[in-house]
C-alpha cells in the first residue's frame, strides 16, 4: 500500500505543461513530421529515378 502512497505522492509533484506549452510542442512536432515527410519522398522520388535510368541502359 504504500507503494502506491509513494506513486500518489510523486504525481501531485509533478510539473504538467499549460496548454500553451502542449500546443507548442504538438506545432514542432508536426512541422518536423511534415519536413521529414517530404524529404523521404524527395528520396524516394530520386531513387526511383535512378533505378529507371539504369534499367533503361
Amino acid at each position: 500500500m504504500k507503494f502506491f502512497k509513494n506513486i500518489v505522492n510523486e504525481l501531485k509533484n509533478t510539473t504538467w505543461p499549460n496548454r500553451k506549452d502542449i500546443l507548442n510542442m504538438t506545432l514542432y512536432v508536426l512541422a518536423i513530421a511534415g519536413i521529414l515527410t517530404i524529404v523521404m519522398l524527395s528520396l524516394d522520388l530520386g531513387f526511383a529515378e535512378v533505378r529507371d535510368w539504369f534499367l533503361n541502359i
